[in-house]
Formats: structure tokens, sequence, C-alpha cells
């Protein structure tokens, strides 16, 4: 996510909760909440660190006055340093002293979980868990709200809990998840710029070459799209909610199609199987190498295109091969390294 939103993030817990804001602070911080969904998450996520960071002793490892003094050094404060008390024996009126107190006290508190945040980010980090599966590989995960991620083979998701949301990085692969419901806590699954938000659902994400495919089992999810390099107050594209037996394919700029789709055929993978329905060779070839140490190659780009009907065993090339083998202009070269497709002439 973009610096500059957590940057702005941490501005309004900031100036939320130093001072009690007014309607007009209210209704600024609402409309920079709904100018994108990052602006949501960025915030959620920043929440969640100050209140999970109670526990980290702060103020032991950075003294108040240490982190006061260095906070009076710069110039890009929070606080108006027209504020700070002076130390030339001025008077300040006690409401006016009472406040600037306060200010500090919560200006420090935040500098100190920023300099632990360092420690905080990192043990937001630490806190993930990364899942992993290998070439024919494929496991069950039990998360711990009840929900179930199913990985398919050659996947990698890293799993991020905190009080506020459920954060499932789709990093590679292909994932089906059964979320367990959990109103205050939404269940989001990031793929790159790609977001799929669930509400006690079943829903397989598979990271393509052509964009990511999100295909609904059981209940509805919102799906939405960051644009490429997003910057402060760039718009994000509106959410799709799609149902049951829809599918969106997603790309960075946009979720680009919504179609129908039979989710038995999409997750047969959990039962080693792969469905075709005129899918091109490179798609077909890409999910077969996600089996098979021998990697399939198509060595002609002409061919890459030519659509593929059937249902074949995952862990079984030999008979996709035995099906290109059949295919008139298509040849197939084994090696023992590899299995090249090419055309022949």
């Amino acid at each position: 996510m973009n610096t500059q939103v957590y940057e702005r993030a941490c501005e309004w817990l900031v100036e939320l909760r130093a001072v009690e804001p007014d309607e007009s602070t209210r209704s600024a911080f609402h409309a920079w909440l709904k100018e994108a969904p990052a602006h949501l998450a960025a915030y959620l996520e920043v929440t969640a660190l100050w209140n999970e960071s109670a526990g980290i002793p702060v103020r032991e490892k950075w003294p108040m006055e240490a982190l006061i003094a260095e906070a009076r050094r710069g110039d890009d404060n929070v606080i108006a340093l027209s504020d700070l008390p002076s130390g030339s024996g001025e008077k300040c009126s006690a409401a006016k002293s009472t406040r600037t107190r306060r200010r500090w006290a919560f200006a420090a508190s935040i500098a100190a979980v920023s300099v632990a945040l360092g420690a905080g980010f990192l043990w937001w980090e630490l806190q993930a868990t990364t899942y992993v599966t290998a070439i024919g590989e494929q496991r069950s995960v039990s998360l711990p709200d009840g929900s179930t991620v199913h990985l398919n083979a050659r996947s990698k998701v890293r799993v991020r809990y905190s009080q506020q949301m459920r954060l499932i990085d789709l990093r590679q692969g292909q994932a089906l998840f059964d979320v367990a419901q959990e109103s205050a806590r939404p269940f989001i699954v990031a793929s790159d710029a790609v977001r799929v938000s669930a509400i006690g659902t079943k829903f397989d994400v598979n990271r393509t070459p052509n964009g990511i495919t999100v295909t609904v089992v059981e209940g509805r999810v919102a799906v939405s799209s960051l644009p490429p390099g997003q910057v402060e107050g760039a718009k994000a594209e509106p959410a799709s909610v799609l149902s049951a037996g829809e599918q969106a394919v997603v790309t960075a700029a946009a979720v680009e199609t919504t179609r129908r789709a039979d989710p038995v055929r999409v997750t047969a993978w959990m039962q080693r199987r792969l469905v075709f329905a005129s899918t091109p060779l490179s798609e077909v070839v890409e999910e077969f190498n996600r089996y098979n140490e021998r990697q399939l190659v198509v060595r002609d780009q002409a061919l890459e295109s030519f659509e593929i009907d059937g249902v074949f065993s995952s862990t079984n090339p030999a008979a996709l091969v035995r099906f290109l083998r059949e295919r008139p202009g298509v040849g197939v070269v084994e090696r023992g390294d590899a299995i090249l497709i090419t055309k022949e002439q």
C-alpha cells in the first residue's frame, strides 16, 4: 500500500485522539475514508497497531522527556511549536497548559509507538504466518477463527490476524477460502492490487498471467482493485459484488470480466482433476506445471492460444501428451527434463 496513505492515516489517528474532534474534522475524516478502500484499510491497520502496542514497554525504552526534546528539534511536528511551553517563566492559563500537556503527552506516545513500530511494523510482520506448497503438494490450513484455507500446488499465502481484521495475502498460486463469519472483523484476501472482502462465504482465488480470477462457491464477496501507483486521494475502482456461481477476472486496473462459472469445475483441483473448456494451451500448461516436476514447455507461440477441452488427472501429464499427439499440426518431444510442445510443419 502507498506510504502516503499510511502517513495520512497516522495523522488522522493523532488528530482524532489528541483532542475531541469537532464536526468539520469528523466530516473531513469520513470523506477521506470514502475516497478509497485503501484509506479505510490503512486506518484500520494503524489503529490495530496502536491498540496492540499497549503491551510494548515503550516508556522504559524511550523516556517521555527524551521524546519531547527530540520532537522540539524537528521542523515538521504534528503539534504546532507555538503551543509548546516556552520555559521562559511565562504563565499560561490552566486550560491552555492542560491542553498543551495533553497534546504533548499524546504526541510523545505516538512518537514512542512510531519508534517502536519499526518494532511495531516488524512485530506485525513477525505475527504473520506463511504457508507454502511445493510442486504437486496440496494442503488445508485451519485458521484461528475457524476459517480454512485450501492451498493448491505451488502456492503461497501469508496470514495476518489482528483485533480489527483478518488479512490473507495470496502471493502465488491458487487457494480456496472457507470463511467463518465474524461481523466485527472483515476477512480480506489481497493479491497484488486486488482486494476480495468476504462475508461468511466460500470462494476460490487463482493468480494467472492474465489476471486474478475470483470464483464464488457459496455466499457473496466484494471485489475491488487499486490503480497502479496509487497516490493520496486517488480513486479505487468501485467494488463489484459477486454471488455464488459468479466469477470475475481482475487486474490492477479494474474488475474486467464478470461471468457465470461452474464452481465444481473451478474447484476440481481439490480432487486432483483439471477440467478445461475451450482453455488456451498456455493456461493448460501452466496448470499442469503446478503438479509435475517435468515441465511442459510451449516452443511455438502460435500454439499458445490453441484451445483444449477435456478432463485430466493433474498428476498424469501423459494423458495430456497423448491428447496433444492426436491433434493435427501439434508435435510433442519428450526429454528427460521437459516435454516440448511444437508446431509441426
